[in-house]
């Protein structure tokens, strides 16, 4: 059955409103292409091109010969009734969902996830914010989830590999025709990820492809986060979807004038987006209790000296330097460090503690 799932899609191009369409009058997809005649396909509302794709395609017999090269490509192929097709998807509300996914890599089943989206033509801020978000989402389950497109996208994507997060990228085209200057990032992704695509792998990237994943961006994921988004920017449609979905929406405010900022600060004011001022509404919206970190993720080998002392019991900084073996310098850098990062404070009796 999954292989007339394939040619379907092909006769579609990966669109899914005439698909669904086809699937509520076909739910055997075999005997519509095998047997249904074209009078009969027709007058369920199959016509125009979608008849002469097809006919052609029947009769070249191409989208089985192409199914059966999935496999030794590594690629995986999901129909919607698959155990192995993302549960949030099949809930967009309003919007349709993919009916067909083909995966390379695997997507992460046991984590949380927050899609990471903002404008190409990022600022250096819009870079710095990103890096440092998911730097710090590191020691959390989450999986990020983005469109591989440059700016925001690509270094959201680049960060999660580099600090050890699984990411899934949601391509606007087919698996094969990933752009060469992508290779290098997408085999890196699929090494604790995903690329995912809704489109047949031999597809080429069409303008009106990438709008239309984005729904598939926002709907994976527990919320989506924009950092930085100009006036008419992508990453407001795929805010939309969210808002349509019933996922969270958060952005990054930035400066009144910045272009780069009127898509982030408007949402923000129209009341579409919950304002991201610190590290901890990122959490607080996804729901993740802040000691669900894991402390031994943390960045410095100094830092997980110090949260180890403290974990039996509060200490002052005389006490954690002749534990610790630290030099003074160092025990001032990591407690500040600590103190900025909300993972420790200071009681009235002067002692450090882990806040919990």
């Amino acid at each position: 059955m999954l292989k007339y799932f394939h040619a379907w899609n092909c006769v579609f191009e990966g669109l899914p409103r005439p698909f669904w369409n086809l699937l509520k009058h076909f739910s055997d997809l075999e005997y519509a292409w095998e047997k249904a005649g074209l009078a009969q396909l027709e007058l369920k509302g199959l016509r125009g091109p979608y008849i002469e794709s097809f006919i052609k395609l029947k009769k070249s017999g191409d989208p089985f010969g192409q199914f059966d090269d999935f496999a030794k490509n590594g690629i995986k192929m999901f129909s919607f009734r698959d155990s192995g097709y993302p549960s949030a998807l099949r809930n967009l509300n309003n919007h349709l969902p993919p009916p067909v996914l083909y995966i390379k890599g695997n997507i992460p089943t046991d984590r949380t996830y927050l899609s990471i989206v903002g404008t190409r033509g990022m600022t250096s801020y819009g870079e710095q914010v990103t890096s440092y978000l998911i730097k710090k989402l590191a020691a959390y389950k989450i999986c990020i989830a983005s469109g591989l497109a440059r700016g925001i996208d690509m270094t959201a994507h680049i960060n999660a590999v580099n600090n050890g997060i699984p990411t899934v990228a949601i391509l606007g085209y087919g698996q094969y025709t990933v752009p060469f200057h992508l290779i290098g990032i997408c085999n890196k992704i699929i090494e604790n990820g995903a690329l995912i695509s809704e489109y047949p792998p031999h597809l080429k990237a069409q303008k009106y492809y990438f709008p239309l994943r984005n729904r598939i961006i926002s709907g994976i994921s527990k919320a989506t986060l924009v950092i930085e988004a100009g006036e008419k920017s992508g990453a407001l449609i795929t805010a939309k979807y969210a808002l349509d979905q019933g996922r969270e929406i958060m952005a990054i405010p930035g400066n009144i004038y910045q272009e780069k900022s009127i898509g982030t600060n408007r949402i923000i004011g129209e009341g579409s987006a919950s304002l991201v001022a610190s590290f901890n509404d990122i959490l607080d919206v996804l729901g993740i209790d802040k000691k669900d970190g894991s402390l031994a993720e943390l960045a410095s080998l100094n830092q997980k000296s110090v949260l180890d002392a403290l974990s039996r019991e509060p200490l002052s900084r005389a006490q954690l330097i002749k534990k610790t073996k630290l030099s003074p310098q160092e025990i001032n850098v990591v407690l500040t460090e600590l103190e900025i990062e909300s993972y420790v404070n200071k009681n009235r009796a002067g002692n450090y503690y882990i806040i919990c």
